[in-house]
């Protein structure tokens, strides 16, 4: 429905504005109800809509949109009506939306019949349109007029003009006339072709052609007739055919035949098949006797080769092989030269004779297929060995198959079957063992005990539930242990304390332990640890002596100088500074619990194995071998300065870069660690300064607050126990503000420097990002410096370069013919693989990197040898270590050997079949895979257009000058310009300085939209 129909279009403009209109619709979009209800501006904004609305009601958002409806039909009237381009072009005709459009279409429908009628490439139509278009009224009537009674003439032109067109129709030669012909030149034009059509009719009359030749036919005729006239006059011309011809010569009526029969047989002697100085010597005049006497030769030659044979066959027999036989490009030649050799090499009959005393052995061993395979030069000699191998051992194999049916039955599927299954049984045992503990302490009876006379007489379980009901006024809990020991072990029979808890809550002699386990047992001085350890009856003590020891900072001296001699009299207990140690000297042998899968890249604890467990640990490698979010990371600061205990500018790069990490990383948990406490201090005070301020890191802050998420910044001495998905250190120390770098280090200097700095190097499990003023070149150490010292420097130099002393990567680790062979196949596929991906003491057979994703495995291939066999137990090799990797990020696909030799092409198809299901739902390679497409795409459209428009288009323009030539195609892939803009931009100048100007002003924009499409 129209705007006029509904509204009082006529109202609105004598009334309201476009602006007054909308500032209505505006105060009705936003009243609220106490507006709605007493507004005044509401209800004249009602008022206006009811003005010009004829009296229909409607909700107030209709309302709103109507008035801006109607407003913007007002404006865009005043627009038009206000138009100069309009009012210039129809002057006083123009009178906005009230012209008089039907009067001015019938002349655009006029404008354009004079064009239909006076083409405007016709030149003789210019005249005529511009007298229509430009002469007054009254002259166009006048000429209208005349031309009544000219209409005879104008018929008798028109068919004039019908003939001719018809003449030049059927005389193609003559079609010019139609266009620029006078009636003078046709006139002439017909004249003098009825001359030459009748000086051609009496030559067909003189030739005495039929009446049943066809005209067009004529000019193949006489062609015919003046070869054939040349031919004539050529052959009786000839000075040269008689001589050799002599009496048979008759010129043009000479006997073909037996010069036929003589050419085909000089033809047939010279064809090739007889050797050239033979032919020539038939091809002369004496050609009869001497083709007798090649008969005679020919017939003493079949005899001679006769002897030949049988001599030949007498050689071979006695030889024993073929070769006396000759070869069929060149039997005797080859047998003679084989006779010169062996008269040239008289020495070699004896190692012949071997080799035939040798060739027998074999034939009679059944190796004659291997040996004859050589012979013949379908194997090489070197390579008879290994297909000796290969067969021997292939043979070999099928055997033990064929003896031991069981391992026919032996299959992947079934191995992993049983895989999943004991998986799932393991995990199901751990969870029953649980309960079976929870079931044996929940059927153990509990004493009750007394419960008679006053409450300081009760004991045991009488005693606990008396204690339970209680709201105030408890026992001492080492009174309640005291009177209620076999009732709290009987409920509870695993103890969690502390050593000094033990201490404080237990009474000597009164609770035994069957097993005390001590962890983090390294924190634990000896004394500390022995009350504990004199309860139990057997004793666990878990503990790394290579992390931090007790703390001995306020530990007094309790050896006078006096009694250094008497170290010799000192135990072990005294000699150790915290229990592991005691217990390392002890008892032996000591179990290390090599395997780390806390780091989440293999790199974090690289240098720990090495510098600190002799490369003895064994690290998972991880799935992400060159992932930048992942491992050691280095960050110099050239402009640090440490003076007073403090580096202040590397703690505000330090502070930088945790809120760097708030912002980009919300999710990965972080750690700063300091040197000393000092810098601690540093780093936590500018770091609060900053907090308040930062919305990211308030909210970084709520999301990580509780449990071991929680950001912490501490300094080296308090930071074990602690891990963070992300680690920065802080080294503190560096050059003061004179550039002097000293030597001293704090606790690191000390005995037990190289401890500290493990613990620290270790905490965490994605990155470690250090920030260091420290010149590790300027570090000096000597075999005699501290341990801690050596290790510092080397762990910068190590963050620095990424570069291990003694790195074991598993290149050195060897791989099996089995592990090639699964190799060789994926490389036949196109994917690049490393072999024995690893760090240290366990290796994935084989990585198949991810073709979209840089540094990153698609998945891992365990094949059934040395790694799978050194699993010391079922649950180490079919549960544990799988499902380590997969927690570090491995797809792992296992090969087993017994299915590769059986079916090696079902195994390739299989594992084929795994990658493609990985890379089919794989976010990256699919956004990859699209890429590639457009590009192709891209490519394919822009090749069409050079070779269907730009080419066939400029001919003659050299195809390095083409705007789609080879370098610049590939340059409009990789830069994509999608603007005239970009093409200076990103188009190097000197390709687009060869670039026909032409081409580039006709096709550039085309080429850009194909580029902006795709």
């Amino acid at each position: 429905m129209s705007l006029g129909k509904e509204f009082d279009l006529m109202t609105l403009a004598a009334t309201h504005t476009p602006a007054h209109l909308l500032q209505c619709a505006a105060i009705l979009d936003d009243a609220s109800l106490w507006r709605r209800m007493f507004g005044s501006d509401y209800r004249d904004a009602v008022r206006v809509y009811n003005q010009i609305a004829r009296g229909r009601k409607a909700p107030r958002r209709q309302m709103s949109a109507a008035l801006r409806s109607v407003a913007e039909y007002t404006q865009q009237h005043i627009q038009f009506d206000s138009n100069a381009a309009y009012r210039e072009m129809l002057g006083s005709h123009f009178q906005g939306v009230l012209s008089p459009w039907n009067d001015l279409d019938a002349i655009l429908m006029w404008y354009e019949q004079v064009f239909v009628a006076l083409p405007d490439h016709q030149a003789h139509s210019e005249p005529f349109r511009q007298l229509v278009f430009t002469a007054r009224t009254e002259r166009l009537k006048a000429i209208k007029a005349n031309l009544t009674p000219t209409e005879d003439h104008r018929e008798a032109l028109q068919q004039i003009v019908s003939r001719v067109a018809e003449f030049t129709h059927a005389v193609p030669s003559q079609r010019e006339l139609m266009v620029s012909g006078s009636f003078d030149g046709i006139l002439t034009c017909l004249q003098k072709l009825k001359r030459e059509v009748g000086r051609a009719l009496q030559s067909i009359e003189r030739a005495a052609i039929g009446d049943d030749v066809v005209v067009r036919d004529l000019k193949d005729i006489l062609a015919a007739a003046s070869q054939c006239r040349s031919s004539i006059t050529a052959v009786q011309g000839a000075a040269d055919v008689p001589a050799p011809l002599g009496v048979a010569y008759r010129g043009v009526n000479t006997d073909a035949g037996p010069i036929r029969y003589t050419v085909q047989f000089a033809e047939s002697i010279a064809s090739g098949s007889l050797p050239p100085k033979t032919a020539e010597w038939l091809l002369c005049p004496e050609y009869g006797s001497r083709l007798a006497d090649l008969r005679m030769w020919l017939g003493g030659g079949r005899d001679s080769a006769g002897r030949l044979h049988a001599i030949a066959e007498d050689l071979a027999a006695l030889s024993g092989s073929a070769f006396w036989s000759g070869n069929a490009d060149n039997p005797w030649g080859s047998v003679q030269a084989l006779a010169q050799y062996a008269l040239e090499n008289r020495e070699e009959l004896g190692p012949w004779n071997h080799f035939l005393r040798v060739r027998i052995q074999s034939r009679e061993s059944g190796l004659d297929k291997l040996t004859t395979l050589v012979e013949v030069g379908a194997l090489a000699p070197r390579e008879l060995a290994p297909a000796f191998h290969f067969v021997f051992y292939n043979t070999l194999a099928r055997s033990i198959f064929t003896n031991h049916a069981e391992l026919s039955q032996v299959t992947g599927l079934t191995q992993e079957q049983l895989q999943h299954q004991f998986a799932a049984a393991d995990r199901e045992s751990i969870r029953l063992y649980s309960e079976r503990v929870a079931a044996i302490i929940d059927q153990r009876p509990v004493p009750y005990g007394n419960q008679s006379g006053p409450v300081r007489t009760w004991t045991e379980m009488a005693l606990v539930t008396n204690e339970i009901n209680k709201q105030k006024r408890h026992i001492p809990i080492r009174q309640l242990i005291q009177r209620s020991a076999n009732a709290l072990v009987a409920l509870k029979p695993c103890f969690m304390m502390g050593p000094l808890s033990v201490a404080q809550y237990l009474a000597p002699g009164q609770l035994k332990f069957d097993l005390v386990v001590m962890d983090e047992a390294s924190q634990l001085k000896p004394e500390d640890a022995i009350g504990a350890l004199a309860r139990g009856g057997q004793i666990v003590i878990v503990g790394d002596p290579k992390q931090l020891p007790p703390t001995s900072f306020f530990q007094r001296v309790s050896l006078d100088a006096e009694d250094d001699g008497a170290d010799d009299t000192r135990t072990a207990v005294e000699e150790g500074e915290s229990i592991p140690d005691v217990a390392s000297t002890l008892f032996q042998p000591v179990r290390r619990l090599r395997w780390h899968y806390r780091s989440r890249y293999h790199s974090l604890i690289a240098f720990s194995n090495n510098e600190f467990y002799q490369r003895d640990l064994i690290i998972f490698p991880s799935a992400y071998h060159d992932d930048p979010s992942l491992g050691v990371k280095h960050h110099f600061i050239a402009d640090g300065v440490f003076e007073n205990g403090r580096n202040p500018r590397e703690a505000a790069v330090v502070v930088d870069a945790v809120l760097e990490h708030m912002r980009q990383h919300p999710d990965e948990s972080l750690g700063v660690v300091t040197l000393n406490f000092e810098q601690r201090e540093l780093v936590e005070e500018l770091l609060d300064r900053k907090l308040r301020d930062d919305p990211a890191a308030i909210a970084y802050q709520e999301k990580m607050t509780g449990g071991q998420q929680s950001l912490f910044i501490k300094n080296l001495e308090n930071v074990q126990g602690d891990e963070r998905d992300v680690i920065f250190i802080s080294t503190t120390y560096g050059a003061d503000v004179r550039g002097n770098q000293y030597q001293r280090f704090g606790p690191i200097n000390g005995p037990s420097g190289h401890r500290r700095l493990n613990v620290l190097f270790t905490r965490s499990k994605k990155r470690t990002v250090v920030f260091s003023s420290l010149d590790p070149e300027r570090i000096q150490t000597t075999a005699n410096s501290p341990w801690g010292v050596r290790a510092l420097k080397q762990y910068l130099i190590f963050a620095r370069t990424g570069i291990l002393q003694q790195a074991d990567d598993g290149v050195d680790q060897p791989m099996n013919d089995f592990e090639r062979s699964v190799g060789t196949v994926l490389k036949e596929n196109g994917y690049e693989i490393v072999p024995q991906v690893g760090v240290a003491g366990f290796f994935i057979d084989l990585g198949v990197k991810h073709p979209a994703k840089a540094g990153t495995f698609l998945l891992g291939i365990e094949c059934d040898g040395a790694s799978y066999h050194s699993g010391r137990s079922a649950r180490d090799r079919d549960r544990l270590r799988q499902e380590i990797l997969e927690n570090l990020g491995w797809k792992i696909h296992r090969v087993w050997s017994t299915d590769w030799f059986k079916s090696r092409d079902g195994e390739t198809k299989k594992l084929l079949r795994h990658i493609d299901g990985l890379l089919e739902h794989d976010p990256a390679y699919k956004l990859q895979k699209q890429k590639a497409d457009r590009i192709e795409l891209l490519r394919q459209r822009l090749i069409a257009l050079r070779d269907s428009e730009i080419t066939p288009a400029f001919p003659d323009s050299p195809a390095e000058k083409n705007l789609l030539g080879e370098d610049l195609l590939e340059e409009f892939i990789e830069k994509r310009p999608k603007t005239k803009d970009e093409w200076f931009k990103r188009i190097p100048q000197s390709l687009r300085a060869g670039v026909d100007s032409k081409q580039v002003g006709r096709y550039l924009e085309r080429v850009l939209e194909i580029i902006a499409e795709c």
